[in-house]
């Protein structure tokens, strides 16, 4: 793994949460069973486009933006799976 990716954490109380990511470009959460969770983007500064997929239905629900260096708290829409695709603008 390289280093640089322990800048980057997640944490959640009683939740829990996949992280995959190149640091300051994209970064995937996966959610087993909806939830939040805080993303630390303090490291990575600029402007994000988040979006979910509902993996029960493979569509894609909602789009934000948001931004980086501080952590910032990713929500689930809802129960069940999900991923959360944050692409860097």
């Amino acid at each position: 793994m390289d280093e640089h990716l322990f800048n980057f954490y997640i944490a959640g109380i009683f939740e829990f949460a996949y992280l995959a990511c190149d640091p300051g470009k994209a970064y995937a959460l996966y959610f087993t069973d909806g939830g939040e969770i805080g993303l630390d983007l303090r490291k990575a500064g600029g402007r994000y486009s988040l979006r979910w997929i509902d993996i029960r239905t493979g569509k894609w629900k909602g789009e934000q933006t948001i931004s980086g260096e501080k952590i910032v708290t990713i929500k689930a829409p809802g129960k069940g799976h999900w991923l959360a695709v944050i692409i860097g603008q």
